[in-house]
């Protein structure tokens, strides 16, 4: 498992009250903003967490020298659907708007999933009001492929 300059967890609000998110830093020092992953885990919103998933998030990390942001959202059957996805888009938009606070550059934000989340990061990537970078990535695909979204400043998108 890489080692990660800084793992800490923090709290988020989501769509229902605080939710808990884990950030990965390898470089917390750095003097200028850094580019960002905002990660949801997959489970079919029912299984899965940031435990669960903490060695993909710190391979990230590590491989593609980024921040990764990975949110711990309500899970089913406690809370039914969309409840994990209205606390995803409520925390991508926080983040969003608080990127500078977190030391991120608001202009180099990601969203990105494993496994079946694909429509969960489209859904916030189109209905944020902000512009986010689509970064799926699968455990066969290459983080070469969210590294290169987050340093090619020529194919943003935006969903409004």
């Amino acid at each position: 498992m890489p080692e990660i300059a800084e793992v800490k967890d923090i709290q988020l609000p989501g769509a229902a009250g605080p939710m808990r998110a884990r950030i990965y830093n390898p470089t917390p020092n750095a003097s200028a903003p850094q580019p960002a992953l905002i990660y949801i885990h997959g489970g079919g919103w029912c299984l899965s967490s940031v435990e669960s998933h903490d060695s993909i998030c710190r391979a990230l990390a590590s491989q593609a020298n980024i921040v990764v942001l990975s949110l711990d959202y309500r899970l089913a059957p406690e809370h039914v659907f969309p409840a994990g996805l209205e606390d995803c888009y409520a925390a991508t938009e926080w983040i969003s708007k608080h990127a500078n606070e977190l030391n991120l550059d608001p202009a180099r934000l990601a969203m990105g999933e494993q496994t079946a989340c694909a429509a969960s990061v489209q859904f916030v990537f189109c209905f944020c009001s902000l512009t986010v970078y689509s970064c799926a990535w699968h455990l066969n695909k290459s983080i070469k492929s969210c590294e290169s979204a987050l340093t090619q400043t020529t194919e943003k998108h935006a969903c409004r």
